[in-house]
C-alpha cells in the first residue's frame, strides 16, 4: 500500500488505498474522505491565512484547504459525501501564545472553511499540549493519533523557525524586536518631518 509522509505546506489525495501521515504541533491537518468512493486526502498547514503581500502558498490554511478540496473534487469525490476530521492546533509554540495563538487560529480556519464548503466534521483531536503523529488510512477512513511526548520540542522548534520567517513583524516582536525597531524608525521619521 502506498505511504505518503507530509511536511509543512504539503497535501496529498489518493483514489487508491494509501496511508497518509504527518506530524503536527500548532500546525493543523485536515483529513477528507469520500465515504462512497473511498477517496482520501490530508493536508498540513502552519499559519491560518496569508500574510500581507505574501504569495498564495499551501503553508497557509485558507490556500491549503482550498487546494485539498479542489484535488479531492478532481479525483471524483463529491462535497456532499465528504467527511472531515481536524487534527493539531496544539499549544506548543509558547513564545507566540501571548500575542497570537497559532494553534487556535489554525483550528478556527479549519472549522470556518469546512462550514463554507458544507463538509461535515465528524471528529477532532485538537489543542493538545504536545505534538501528535496522524496516520490516515484512505481505504477505511480510519485515523490513528499518537502523542509525541519528548519529540514535541523538535516539532515546535521547526514550526517556530518557519513561523518567524513567514509572519509580519507585529506578530514576532517578542522574539526578534522587529516591531520595536520599526516603531523607533517611524517615530524618528515622523519627528524629523514635524
Amino acid at each position: 500500500m502506498k505511504r505518503i509522509i507530509l511536511n509543512i505546506g504539503e497535501f496529498a489525495v489518493s483514489r487508491e488505498p494509501a496511508v497518509l501521515e504527518t506530524i503536527l504541533g500548532s500546525c493543523v491537518g485536515i483529513s477528507l474522505w469520500d465515504t462512497q468512493l473511498r477517496i482520501g486526502g490530508l493536508n498540513h498547514y502552519l499559519l491560518p491565512q496569508e500574510q500581507p503581500n505574501a504569495p498564495n502558498s499551501s503553508v497557509y490554511g485558507g490556500t491549503s484547504i482550498d487546494l485539498l478540496v479542489s484535488s479531492m473534487l478532481k479525483e471524483g469525490a463529491a462535497v456532499e459525501r465528504m467527511q472531515a476530521q481536524i487534527f493539531g492546533g496544539g499549544s506548543v509554540i509558547e513564545k507566540l501564545e501571548d500575542i497570537f495563538n497559532i494553534g487556535a487560529e489554525n483550528v478556527g480556519m479549519a472549522r470556518l472553511k469546512m462550514q463554507e464548503y458544507g463538509i461535515q466534521v465528524v471528529g477532532e483531536h485538537i489543542r493538545a499540549m504536545h505534538g501528535i503523529k496522524v496516520v490516515f488510512r484512505t481505504r477505511s477512513g480510519e485515523v490513528t493519533v499518537t502523542p509525541l511526548g519528548q519529540k514535541t520540542r523538535q516539532v515546535s522548534a521547526g514550526e517556530l523557525v518557519l513561523a518567524r520567517r513567514l509572519m509580519q513583524p507585529c506578530k514576532t516582536c517578542i522574539m526578534c524586536g522587529s516591531c520595536v525597531d520599526l516603531l523607533s524608525r517611524q517615530a524618528k521619521k515622523n519627528g524629523k518631518q514635524s
